[in-house]
């Protein structure tokens, strides 16, 4: 029955295996169909990279394809300068907006016999430059002006976002080159490609073939069939070799062998079942003994029981012998502690006695320090008293106490202001005023300077005019209209930006409406401000500029 299976098994592989010699007639390739699969993923992977790539703008996808790394640095820069028209743009619009939202602190005033304020056309040229002139004209204007900058802002953000995107775009045109390295030689090898080049890939897309997908499938069935059609060959192979030993056997002398194996089966079943019923009476002969060990063991467990109680039992009776023996002595420590209860409340009493006295020792101790303190400020006013008859007499002069008071209640406001311009970085210490001596220490980035001498002149300047316009707030009450000659002309243009910071800080300081200064710079070009010119100078942005001629 054996070999009769064997043959139709080896009949119908060699039929299977006909069939697939004469479809892979003809079929060659390299691969197996592990590495087709691994070629059809890696062909998945790079569409991905390729549909994700063309989500950009294919303009900029072209030039950065067509360039090397360098096209990033000139992206940054085009992204610089563009940030740069962005920002001067930005501070038109906020320069626009502090004119619309101008609002002076006192209302405006036109003189009652000003010939120029009443008539008809209102000529006067206070009037007509100042903001509030503005607002009132020009609001049509300003809100054209605005929506135009605003456009104008628009368009550079577009810009500027498609110069960031740069990089981006580069690092995957890179990976899909590197993808792209790998499969093309697969791909150009299993004939499959519809187009030989990358960037021809790119332009037409994932969606269109540029590769023929049916092809490559084909191919990879063609490899399964192949490798089963090897392992249904070794398969044959074997069943034939075994058919071939298995036929070299005569067919009586495995009959005559058969009859006398089943001889000594039936002894072998016959013994079997003698040492079934022999099994049985030995499971119960166990059973019995089973219950019998089951009984031994609860009585050992009864006797283990007994044993322990007996022992608590004796160790209850010690005990009870110890506790009468010690009855006299616990007697006796009661009362020690009663005598030490009636002592600990004796001392307690005295502690509360000795804590209350305490108490009023240190309610005198603390109204002689008030006194004390009442005593030195009452000395400090009386040397000032004696100060100040010494400073109203025409010999003494006035002390240096009051020229240290007056400068030094400015440092504070002078730090304010360096703040703002200098962030923190320097900072003024106290002042130095002595008889023979004056000098600005201050802090540069956390190290100590002994005086602004030693600072750059840029720094000397901004501190200088930080001086000046503290002590105006500190000192000026009745007047708000400061007269500043050339304050801008020592410093630096790169400084003249920090000038400005301080200025604003101190016209909002002092509640002022106007400024007069006198200046042979442009520091005040593009901002709100009213210029009387001496020359014909051109003014760089005109725009937000009042200009009159003298």
């Amino acid at each position: 029955d054996h070999i009769k299976t064997l043959k139709d098994n080896y009949d119908s592989l060699m039929k299977i295996i006909d069939d697939y010699e004469v479809e892979l007639e003809g079929f060659e390739c390299k691969f197996n169909s592990i590495t087709i699969k691994n070629i059809i993923n890696e062909i998945s992977m790079f569409s991905i990279q390729i549909s994700d790539l063309l989500n950009y703008d294919k303009k900029t996808i072209k030039t950065i394809y067509k360039s090397d790394s360098s096209i990033l640095q000139i992206a940054k820069k085009n992204q610089s300068i563009l940030t740069g028209k962005k920002i001067n743009l930005q501070k038109n619009i906020n320069n626009i907006k502090y004119i619309e939202k101008y609002e002076p602190t006192e209302l405006l005033y036109l003189p009652p016999m000003c010939p120029t304020s009443y008539s008809d056309n209102n000529t006067c040229p206070y009037y007509r430059t100042h903001p509030i002139h503005f607002q009132d004209r020009d609001k049509d204007k300003f809100n054209n002006e605005l929506e135009k900058i605003q456009n104008q802002i628009d368009l550079l953000d577009i810009e500027i976002y498609k110069y960031s995107e740069f990089p981006l775009i580069y690092n995957k045109i890179k990976i899909v080159k590197n993808l792209w390295k790998e499969l093309y030689p697969k791909l150009r090898n299993l004939n499959v490609l519809a187009k030989s080049n990358l960037f021809d890939v790119l332009s037409m897309g994932v969606e269109s073939k540029w590769y023929d997908y049916d092809k490559l499938v084909k191919i990879l069935e063609l490899c399964e069939k192949r490798e089963k059609y090897y392992e249904l060959t070794e398969k044959n192979q074997s069943m034939r070799a075994e058919l071939n030993s298995l036929n070299k056997y005569d067919i009586d002398l495995l009959n005559e062998k058969f009859d006398s194996y089943k001889i000594k089966l039936e002894e072998i079943y016959s013994k079997i079942n003698s040492k079934e019923s022999k099994l049985e009476e030995y499971n119960k002969e166990l059973e019995y003994y089973k219950s019998i060990y089951l009984k031994l063991s609860e009585i050992e467990i009864l006797k283990n029981e007994l044993y322990e109680k007996k022992n608590k039992c004796d160790e209850l009776n010690k005990k009870i012998e110890d506790m009468d023996s010690n009855l006299p002595i616990i007697y006796e420590k009661e009362g020690i502690i009663e005598n030490t209860h009636r002592e600990i409340t004796s001392i307690t009493n005295e502690i509360n006695m000795l804590e209350s006295n305490i108490n009023k020792l240190n309610t005198i101790i603390n109204d002689i320090d008030y006194t004390r303190k009442e005593f030195d400020e009452a000395s400090k006013k009386e040397i000032y008293l004696k100060l100040m008859i010494e400073a109203s007499s025409s010999k003494e002069g006035l002390p240096l106490i009051f020229i240290r008071r007056f400068i030094t209640s400015t440092k504070d406001i002078i730090n304010d202001m360096l703040y703002e311009v200098f962030n923190g970085s320097i900072e003024i210490i106290d002042f130095i005023i002595e008889e023979n001596e004056f000098s600005i220490p201050y802090y540069s980035n956390g190290v100590r300077v002994d005086d602004v001498l030693k600072a750059s002149q840029g720094e000397q300047s901004i501190i200088s005019i930080a001086l000046s316009f503290a002590l105006m707030q500190k000192f000026t009450k009745r007047w708000n209209i400061p007269l500043l000659d050339e304050p801008d002309g020592p410093l630096y243009k790169s400084d003249r930006s920090k000038f400005l910071s301080i200025l604003f800080n101190h016209i909002n300081s002092i509640g002022s409406d106007q400024v007069f200064i006198i200046s042979h710079n442009n520091t005040f070009d593009g901002y709100p401000v009213n210029v009387l010119m001496t020359s014909d100078e051109i003014i760089d942005n005109p725009k937000l500029v009042k200009i009159l001629k003298a």
